[in-house]
């Protein structure tokens, strides 16, 4: 399912100096902007042999043109070269190492101006540990990273991450080593955060991750390291993209009771099946132009949750086609809000629609709110009766009101209020959409009914409510 960019990759030279850093730079280095208004992102990832350098520079904005880098230098913990690409005049970089190895902070500069940033590290394959987990299905390749500091004491979450088919075999390294982002979770700065286990098994080759033989060695993996290592079992993630985006959709309603929260790309789902993870927190990913795997898996996977009495979190770029997961994994928040998750909790983080004050009429219902925050740059939003079919008006943004929603009579009706707002993405464009949805129950005026004697029979008469669909008299 995945597309195998070669092109976005462009390798070149790094020349040691005259002593070696202090520090070694070896990993990736993500969230580089070649740009003020961040219309450009790039991430670097070092590797080190025989004492010299080399660097891969992956473009998050997706046109696969290779750029040439010149005038390359590296001194002890401070790299310079130039990026001759960018006209006019290209980009010079100047960064320098911190003394723990976890950042960059570096000045862009060009004829444009100068653009401090500081770049975040994350770990490369050599910091995981390669194992094999057996079952009655077979072997089951996997890499896992533990948490440097970790204790035994403490309990840690997990995320589990299935990769797309072109990282399928038996290597048990291209499936952290082919893409970039997925290994956001781990950055150094996020492990500060919040230290976790990550664990990647390898699909094998022509294999898929909804199988049999895959459901029953994927929750027996996570079983397995429960047994190991102190796992919080409350706060067991799963994430993938296209392969491993169907899986994570698969997972989550096989075992709906297993994950904290999920986080798909570029996949889909059973649609059927989405009454079963209305309360598992999900933040979907897809681009509208996806040429390998529909958007309308995802929509018709997040409409189901949403009708279900689900609360999904979507975002839909503009653009991209199927590889965005390295823009997506990179959204602002998207960690904090994935551990900030727990089995059987309600959702929790930012990005939600509350209701704050619910009215009900005799054949209506007006309903007002609060949604996301200042960073969900709410746009507009819009009110769903699933029973009736019908969509109402909803004023306002942050503070909304949705006036006079029509009502089934003598029925529980379901009002979804989704607010849409920002991708996050000046590159892809897009929208992120989140909602939450209330029972409302329309009852009709009561009934009213007088009975009279009339010569033998008794006679029922009805003068308010719903009236019997034939009338009848008995005997007195």
């Amino acid at each position: 399912m995945k597309q195998i960019i070669q092109t976005a990759f462009l390798a070149f030279a790094l020349a040691a100096g005259p002593a070696r850093a202090a520090v070694d730079i070896a990993g990736n280095w993500s969230d580089i902007t070649f740009s003020s208004v961040g219309a450009s992102g790039y991430s670097l990832s070092f590797q080190e042999s025989g004492g010299n350098y080399s660097c891969f520079i992956d473009d998050y904005d997706l046109d696969f043109i290779s750029y040439q880098a010149s005038q390359v230098t590296f001194y002890p913990n401070t790299l310079h070269f130039h990026l001759d690409w960018a006209p006019p005049g290209g980009f010079s970089f100047d960064g320098f190492l911190s003394a723990d190895g976890s950042t960059l902070n570096c000045v862009l500069s060009n004829s444009f101006g100068f653009f401090p940033q500081t770049v975040t590290r994350e770990p490369s394959v050599a910091n995981f540990l390669p194992a094999i987990f057996t079952n009655a299905g077979g072997s089951l390749p996997y890499r896992l990273f533990v948490p440097p500091q970790y204790q035994e004491t403490n309990q840690y979450p997990l995320m589990l991450f299935l990769h797309g088919a072109g990282e399928a075999g038996v290597d048990n390294v291209i499936q952290l080593t082919d893409l970039i982002g997925e290994l956001s979770f781990i950055s150094v700065s996020n492990q500060l955060a919040h230290p976790c286990f990550y664990v990647a098994p390898q699909c094998p080759t022509n294999g898929t991750w909804v199988d049999a033989t895959r459901r029953g060695q994927l929750p027996g993996l996570l079983a397995a390291l429960e047994m190991q290592y102190h796992i919080d079992t409350n706060r067991i993630y799963v994430t993938g993209l296209s392969l491993g985006g169907f899986g994570a959709w698969d997972q989550i309603t096989q075992n709906p009771s297993l994950y904290a929260a999920a986080v798909p790309l570029s996949g889909g789902g059973d649609p059927s099946l989405a009454p079963l993870i209305t309360s598992v927190p999900v933040w979907n990913f897809h681009s509208a132009n996806d040429s390998v795997v529909n958007v309308l898996f995802s929509r018709e996977m997040i409409t189901a949750v949403r009708l279900a009495g689900g609360n999904p979190i979507y975002t839909e770029y503009a653009t991209g086609d199927h590889p965005i997961w390295s823009i997506g994994y990179y959204t602002p928040g998207l960690v904090d809000w994935v551990f900030a998750q727990k089995r059987g909790q309600p959702l929790n983080g930012f990005l939600q629609t509350t209701f704050t004050s619910p009215t009900t009429g005799a054949t209506n219902v007006t309903l007002a709110g609060v949604c996301g925050d200042a960073s969900a740059a709410v746009s507009g939003l819009n009110a769903y009766n699933v029973q009736t079919a019908a969509f109402s008006t909803v004023t306002g943004a942050t503070n909304w009101t949705a006036p006079n929603i029509p009502l089934q009579p003598d029925a529980t009706n379901r009002i979804v209020v989704t607010a849409v707002g920002t991708s996050w993405s000046a590159i892809l464009g897009g929208s992120t959409s989140f909602n939450n949805s209330l029972l409302v129950t329309q009852v009709a005026a009561p009934i009213e009914m007088t009975i009279a004697r009339n010569r033998g029979s008794l006679l029922l008469s009805w003068s308010g409510g719903v009236p019997p669909t034939s009338s009848s008299s008995g005997s007195a």
